[in-house]
């Protein structure tokens, strides 16, 4: 049986909660796991916290595009607000 954990940040805005998800994400990342995030597409900033942290190393795929896109492939699945 395959084991799943759901972890989630919760707080008010400016705690950090999307800089956390960021690092884990990075460091399931560098463990060679297949890593995606799922962010609305109305945020087109390119960077996903208020400190400016980027997307690095992994797939970023938008909200709109769940439908047709197929997260099996991937062992950590992000999703962002």
């Amino acid at each position: 049986m395959e084991e799943y954990v759901i972890t989630m940040y919760i707080g008010p805005m400016f705690a950090s909660k999307t800089t956390e998800l960021l690092t884990k994400l990075e460091r399931a990342s560098i463990a060679k796991r297949r890593v995606v995030i799922l962010r609305p597409g109305v945020d087109s900033r390119g960077f996903l916290s208020h400190g400016g942290r980027k997307i690095n190393g992994f797939k970023e795929v938008f909200t709109e595009d769940l439908l047709t896109f197929d997260i099996s492939n991937f062992d950590v699945i992000g999703i962002d607000e």
